[in-house]
């Protein structure tokens, strides 16, 4: 597989070009599963002792599976899946970005939303978990 470094933005450099090699034996012994319903899933991230990701819940691109036409489209969620017991939590409702610090070990979350009444209030801040 071939491929480029990336490189900082700005940084004025081109990447290196580099040479990716995947050893496919016991790839399958290596693969984890991650048993989750259908939906829209993106923002998947490494965090400590598990993965992170938001899911978004699959509707129709009409509106057709929503209760009146005047209703809202559903939130992405944060789920956290843990490695060891393969178990999947929901973290937090409503977020549209995530990120995890260098260390694993924080998340923060953003929510357009809320962050546009904070900015309507006076309010600023993020969440973090």
């Amino acid at each position: 597989m071939q491929g480029r470094v990336r490189q900082p933005a700005g940084s004025g450099q081109d990447g290196d070009e580099v040479t990716v090699e995947v050893d496919l034996d016991g790839l399958s012994e290596r693969a984890v599963p991650v048993p989750v319903p259908a939906a829209r899933y993106s923002s998947l991230l490494a965090a400590k002792g598990g993965l992170v990701w938001l899911r978004e819940p699959l509707h129709g691109v009409l509106g057709d599976d929503l209760a009146t036409p005047d209703d809202e489209a559903p939130r992405p969620v944060l789920e956290r899946l843990n490695l060891v017991t393969g178990t999947s939590t929901v973290l937090a409702e409503g977020v549209d970005e995530v990120c995890v610090s260098g260390d694993g070990i924080r998340l923060v979350i953003r929510d357009k939303i809320a962050n546009a009444a904070q900015r309507q209030t006076g309010r600023q801040g993020c969440r973090a978990r």
